[in-house]
């Protein structure tokens, strides 16, 4: 754990072949083994080993087939984390004739040796006795991002953080949409409007 920022390797309990959950927080995930299918409206999104995705902050459903077990590496982030690397580094990222960002809300992402490496080089941090400082933790993280923006197929998710930075929020209405069938309490809607 450092400051809002949370990293996890994750061996999901999951019993039931769907389950509904809620993320307060932006995550990006990187599958060790295992497959999960995660659900949003209409959409689909096959995660299973090797795959790396960014997981917009509301609520999901997962689900998985027989008793297969779902390992990830999972770096939850606060918006304000996000808004601030992309001011930061705007003058170094691509921000010319960006795609829509669009409103899934799993973004694949796509992995080069770079990312693979990375991913590699976290899992000591797990174990790590004492814990590393939080500022190397910190840059860690920004490590993590601006390895996958530097990737042309990642345009949508540097879209998407692009309109984060400059607070082109979903609406209220759109939050409401999107996770009415969840029956979440007031303190979870406000989580999710910021």
């Amino acid at each position: 754990h450092c400051k809002d920022l949370l990293f996890t390797q994750y061996d999901c309990p999951q019993t039931e072949s769907k389950q509904r959950f809620l993320v307060d927080r932006n995550l990006i995930i990187y599958v060790i083994h295992g497959r999960r299918v995660f659900h949003k409206e209409k959409m689909t999104w096959d995660l299973h080993e090797g795959v790396c995705a960014f997981i917009k902050k509301g609520t999901h459903i997962a689900e998985k087939e027989g008793n297969d077990k779902w390992c990830v590496m999972a770096f939850f982030m606060p918006d304000h984390f996000l808004k601030q690397l992309i001011i930061e580094n705007q003058k170094q990222l691509p921000l010319a004739h960006l795609p829509e960002a669009g409103v899934d809300h799993v973004l694949p992402l796509e992995v080069n040796e770079l990312s693979k490496s990375f991913f590699q080089s976290m899992l000591p941090y797990f174990t790590q006795s004492p814990p590393p400082p939080e500022n190397l933790l910190e840059l860690k993280f920004k490590e993590l991002i601006l390895s996958l923006l530097t990737q042309n197929q990642n345009k949508r998710f540097l879209s998407y953080l692009n309109n984060l930075a400059h607070d082109k929020h979903p609406s209220m209405e759109e939050i409401l949409q999107n996770n009415y069938k969840f029956n979440l309490n007031l303190a979870d809607y406000a989580k999710l409007a910021c």
